[in-house]
């Protein structure tokens, strides 16, 4: 399930401490990111200390991985900063504690240039459809979060260095 060979590995940005991806937060789930070139790809496995009853994966824990890999997806493919504005859940079935899993973010539709239509499904270690999630993405160019003090120049710098690699 994660045969990686024929995907390219899209580096983390670095110095921050974010839930979802970074490897600086002792707590978080540390994705690290795969493309296709049309797709964003990741396959976490979700620790103990994260489930919800027994040795399920809680529910936030799920919607939080869906939310990333879109974010992602805006991240990479679209090359701009994405902020959620919304995000629907569907949970179809339960996913397991120390499962390898399988999510896939992806590109619906371009909505104007500072909106888009995201796409993130969750597959179980049985290639099972477990979750699906759908958002509305706001999509902003770098300079226009450093001058709203949203992002320091640092990660500016981290954000131009990951695209830079997606035009190799």
């Amino acid at each position: 399930m994660d045969n990686t060979t024929h995907l390219i590995r899209i580096p983390n940005m670095e110095n921050h401490n974010c839930f979802g991806c970074s490897t600086e937060n002792q707590f978080g789930l540390h994705l690290q990111f795969f493309t296709d070139g049309e797709h964003i790809l990741a396959f976490p496995e979700v620790p103990p200390h994260l489930c919800g009853w027994e040795n399920i994966i809680h529910g936030g824990i799920t919607a939080t991985i869906l939310d990333e890999i879109m974010g992602w997806s805006v991240l990479y493919l679209l090359k701009k900063f994405p902020m959620t504005k919304t995000m629907t859940v569907d949970y179809l079935k339960p996913l397991y504690i120390g499962e390898k899993l399988k999510v896939v973010g992806s590109v619906i539709h371009i909505q104007t240039d500072r909106e888009a239509r995201i796409r993130g499904e969750l597959y179980n270690q049985n290639q099972e459809l477990c979750a699906r999630a759908e958002g509305i993405f706001a999509t902003f160019p770098p300079k226009v979060l450093q001058k709203m003090g949203v992002v320091r120049p640092e990660m500016a710098a981290e954000f131009e260095r990951i695209i830079q690699q997606r035009e190799r």
